[in-house]
């Protein structure tokens, strides 16, 4: 209830243009709701900058089975995650066409963003998270 109610001060605050907030967090729902531009910080090193809208677009989640993405060349996948039953990863938005029509793709929430990032290449996660 206390995050609801500053994220409610803070958006009013910034109704005025000539106002602005640096907000370090790694709740995105937060981020969502009243984050205008953004910046995801991995590991030291800035990974995206942009409007919160030039960062959604700059990504793509790809979803297929298995072996879906084990022979994938010349597109970089981003945290790609495997379980029993299939595979995930963060793809720049210019690369999601080459891969064709082997994978779902979607748009993805700052969220999904987030973890892809932060994850450990092939990481490997228990296969009810993708039930």
């Amino acid at each position: 209830m206390a995050r609801d109610e500053l994220s409610a001060i803070l958006g009013d605050f910034l109704t005025d243009e000539r106002h602005s907030i640096l907000f370090s967090t790694h709740i995105t729902s937060d981020l969502e709701r009243i984050g205008d531009y953004l910046t995801l910080i991995h590991a030291g090193r800035i990974v995206a900058t942009g409007t919160k809208d030039e960062i959604l677009d700059g990504y793509r989640i790809v979803r297929g089975g298995p072996d879906d993405l084990a022979d994938v060349v010349g597109v970089p996948l981003i945290g790609l995650r495997r379980t029993g039953v299939g595979v995930q990863a963060l793809v720049a938005a210019e690369d999601a066409a080459l891969l064709g029509d082997r994978v779902v793709i979607d748009p993805p929430s700052l969220e999904e963003i987030a973890v892809h990032i932060g994850a450990p290449e092939n990481a490997r996660v228990p296969d009810r998270e993708y039930s």
